[in-house]
């Protein structure tokens, strides 16, 4: 779901809205504050509106900027409209780039040079003094990251995955899903291409992961308040992005706000969440970079996950979400956060402790341990201790065996269900192995029976 309208041409992969671009419905405050506002009259006519509203849904998460990476002048804005976006320029050092392993404060035995966390504004020259392999994108794909032919497979065996639960799938668990039909991280070439070509860095892989499934936006969306919801799909339908009006409106308390918006995502995007964490699990991946927008929300969500299951300490993790908002206030006052307007405020970039505090307590009052909580979105003891053996300098020998161990073979289960379909009938095996028999002396001939 994205907000805002396509762009006559685009690159593979546009931005979100923001790394708050989507979320569950709001808290108890909403109804209060849905009292205090009165639907703004559209631009256009109401019928119109509607018939243009599943066109401004499928766009929700998506930002109204140009890629920052892309060249390219922007538009100018209409006479008398404040302009929501800068020109976009290739950037000369990356944004909140940062070795989480290297981070102070988290004396956790974390290897260095292994995680690294950054927004969306990457320097080649910094992703070639790192020796980057995997970049992992938690935006959203677009439609021609879609149509590649490395992503066709996972959904077509989402597909089948589907049909084998007898369930929907947005309903059915994923743990309770055959194991390859969970969500596997894929390369994207289109947007390996579209990295090489903006910023002259080619990566070995670029895998996406989404976090913000469509209906996650739905309900964001659907529970704004109606004057927010009008002016958001008039910013789309004027080309501005509705991105500037529900970025905002997610960072504000009143309506969401963070706190809820990371519980919701934890709760709603449990395969996306699989699918980032199963990139970790390869050690021919690192070392990897992991990026949304800001490097914050999304970037923080998953980066919080690694670090629980690294056994960090809670005040290590609440400092590591906190130097975003430090990093990218720096970058501003510089002139170096080059994104839109609405996109650099306050209230988008602010990473306070109170909100990962609250979002910690969540999953301990919930789940218990980290790993009751991964496996709930659908990973496997063994790939939880190949995330600890890649990440850390020590592990316990516990993890040495299941890690070395592994699956051996992923589509096992699916082929042991489908081995009595395909197996031969009795009456070809006799025939098969009559043909098989070594012909008898004498020239006698052998009849099958």
């Amino acid at each position: 779901m994205r907000f805002n309208a396509a762009p006559a041409s685009h690159p593979p992969c546009q931005p979100a809205a923001s790394d708050a671009a989507g979320g569950a419905a709001a808290g108890p405050q909403l109804a209060e504050a849905q009292s205090h506002y009165s639907a703004s009259p559209p631009a256009k006519s109401e019928k119109a509106a509607k018939a243009s509203v599943v066109d401004v849904l499928d766009r929700a998460s998506m930002a109204g900027q140009k890629r920052p990476l892309e060249e390219g002048p922007v538009a100018a804005p209409e006479p008398g409209e404040q302009a929501t976006t800068k020109h976009k320029r290739t950037p000369s050092a990356s944004v909140n780039l940062r070795d989480v392993g290297a981070g102070a404060g988290h004396k956790a035995n974390l290897k260095e040079g292994a995680l690294f966390r950054a927004s969306q504004i990457l320097s080649a020259d910094e992703m070639r003094r790192y020796g980057m392999r995997t970049i992992l994108d938690l935006r959203r794909m677009d439609r021609p990251c879609k149509k590649a032919a490395s992503n066709v497979h996972e959904a077509r065996m989402r597909r089948l995955g589907t049909i084998i639960s007898k369930g929907p799938d947005l309903i059915y668990p994923e743990k309770g899903k055959l194991y390859a039909t969970r969500g596997h991280p894929k390369p994207c070439v289109p947007c390996q291409r579209h990295l090489e070509e903006s910023i002259g860095f080619r990566a070995e892989a670029v895998m996406h992961a989404d976090l913000i499934p469509t209906f996650v936006g739905l309900r964001i969306f659907a529970a704004m308040p109606q004057r927010v919801r009008m002016q958001a799909i008039v910013a789309a339908f004027r080309g501005k992005g509705a991105s500037s009006v529900m970025a905002p409106a997610v960072a504000n308390p009143l309506y969401m706000g963070y706190k809820v918006l990371y519980k919701t995502m934890l709760e709603d995007s449990k395969r996306g969440i699989a699918t980032a964490l199963r990139v970790f699990a390869e050690a021919e991946n690192y070392p990897i970079l992991i990026h949304c927008i800001h490097g914050k929300d999304r970037t923080g969500i998953v980066v919080m996950l690694l670090l629980l299951l690294c056994g960090v300490k809670r005040e290590a993790i609440v400092e590591d979400y906190m130097m975003s908002e430090k990093v990218l206030k720096q970058s501003r006052m510089h002139n170096e956060l080059d994104l839109d307007v609405y996109l650099t405020a306050d209230d988008v970039i602010a990473a306070t402790r109170d909100t990962m505090e609250a979002t910690l307590d969540y999953l301990d009052h919930k789940y218990g341990d980290i790993d009751h909580y991964c496996r709930e979105c659908g990973m496997e003891p063994w790939e939880l201790s190949r995330i600890r053996v890649n990440l850390l300098e020590q592990t316990h020998p516990h993890d040495q065996e299941l890690a070395a161990e592994g699956k051996k073979d992923a589509l096992a289960p699916l082929k042991k269900m489908l081995e009595p379909m395909l197996s031969p009938g009795p009456g070809i095996k006799r025939q098969s192995q009559a043909m098989e028999a070594p012909a008898p002396k004498g020239g006698q001939e052998v009849t099958a029976h």
